[in-house]
C-alpha cells in the first residue's frame, strides 16, 4: 500500500486521466447544480474528488495530488462557466 501515487501530469500509461478527472468533477458541478446551490455544487464536487483520492490510499496507486489538482480545476471550470452565464 502506497500513502502516495507516482504518478505524472501525462503518462501513457493513463493518457487521459487527469482529463477524466477535470471533465468528471465539471459534469459533476453541473449535475449538482439541478439540486441545490452553487457554492454547495462546489464544496460537495471538491469533497467527493478528495474522498476518491483518500479512497485511492487503500486501493489504488496511493493519494494523488495532481489527481485532486485536476478535480478543483474542472471545478473552478464549470463554475467560472456558470457565474459567466447566469
Amino acid at each position: 500500500m502506497s500513502l502516495m501515487a507516482k504518478d505524472k501530469w501525462n503518462s501513457k500509461a493513463q493518457e487521459y486521466d487527469k482529463l477524466y478527472h477535470f471533465f468528471g468533477c465539471w459534469a459533476m458541478f453541473f449535475f449538482l447544480l439541478g439540486f441545490t446551490s452553487s457554492t454547495l455544487s462546489v464544496f460537495l464536487t471538491i469533497l467527493f474528488g478528495l474522498l476518491w483520492e483518500v479512497k485511492d490510499i487503500f486501493r489504488a496507486d496511493g493519494f494523488s495530488w495532481k489527481d485532486l489538482v485536476a478535480d478543483i480545476l474542472g471545478v473552478v471550470a464549470g463554475y467560472i462557466w456558470y457565474i459567466s452565464r447566469f
